[in-house]
């Protein structure tokens, strides 16, 4: 997914990966370039997984990086009690 100055949202690309690896992170960014991303995004927003940061580091050493907080959220209240999370 990509997003523009305005907020407005849109799918870049969709591929299948060999378990978020690496070089299947690499293999898309090869493909957005194709496609003309000419520009290193100026953040990527991910969900923790090793071959993304991997990726993006080697091929955007620019690009900052930005942890889901979705994702965040849901792995810190999945190792707290069940007894402190229930509302």
């Amino acid at each position: 997914m990509g997003v523009d100055e305005y907020g407005k949202k849109e799918l870049l690309a969709l591929e299948d990966g060999d378990r978020e690896s690496k070089e299947s992170w690499k293999s898309l960014i090869r493909i957005l370039r194709e496609r003309g991303l000419s520009k290193p995004p100026k953040v990527a927003v991910g969900d923790g997984a090793l071959g993304f940061w991997s990726a993006i580091s080697e091929e955007f050493p620019s690009t900052d990086h930005q942890r889901c907080w979705g994702h965040k959220t849901c792995n810190t209240l999945d190792k707290m009690p069940k007894s402190t999370t229930t509302i």
